[in-house]
């Protein structure tokens, strides 16, 4: 039993043609990994770029607080007494949206980035909701990357893009 083992590791024939069929399998398996590190980098960065914009339109709320008066007497003098019993964030929608789209360019969130990564941004756009949230939402397209060639081996032109959505809704803060 133990020959037959040590026959078969020792017999090298073969292994130059099972090596040629497989290197195609081993190619294309290594450009899914890219390319799923690739998307997976991409998705973080399109999440970092809506949780950003939306904090930073949510910062621009401005903060009203609501007082209660009360009028006390203390050693013979009234003095008065002020509370406050109720604060609201109030988010002005256009300085909001500015702040958003700055925060977003910052963070990555422009076409010059994204063509670098193959990519394409298709659409970024925030809004307030009610009196004291902001959301805000991208989509970004990307290129099959390494896995184009083979996609161009079916006869499929262009691949098929990949869209990668983040969303994010920020609260400023009332009571």
């Amino acid at each position: 039993m133990v020959q037959k083992i040590k026959k078969i590791i020792g017999n090298q024939s073969g292994n130059v043609v099972i090596f040629v069929y497989l290197l195609p399998f081993l190619i294309i398996f290594c450009g899914m990994i890219v390319d799923m590190g690739r998307f997976l980098d991409a998705r973080a960065k399109v999440q970092t770029i809506a949780d950003a914009s939306a904090l930073a339109g949510a910062s621009t709320a401005e903060i009203i607080e609501f007082y209660e008066y009360d009028i006390a007497e203390e050693n013979g003098e009234e003095v008065l007494e002020e509370e406050v019993v109720e604060r609201q964030a109030h988010i002005d929608p256009a300085t909001a949206k500015q702040e958003a789209r700055r925060a977003a360019e910052v963070n990555g969130g422009n076409n010059a980035y994204w063509k670098e990564q193959a990519g394409h941004l298709e659409e970024w756009d925030g809004e307030k909701i009610g009196i004291d949230n902001y959301r805000t939402w991208i989509r970004v397209k990307l290129s099959p990357g390494m896995f184009y060639p083979v996609w161009r081996m079916m006869g499929r032109e262009g691949g098929v893009p990949v869209y990668i959505d983040g969303k994010a809704r920020a609260w400023a803060g009332g009571e």
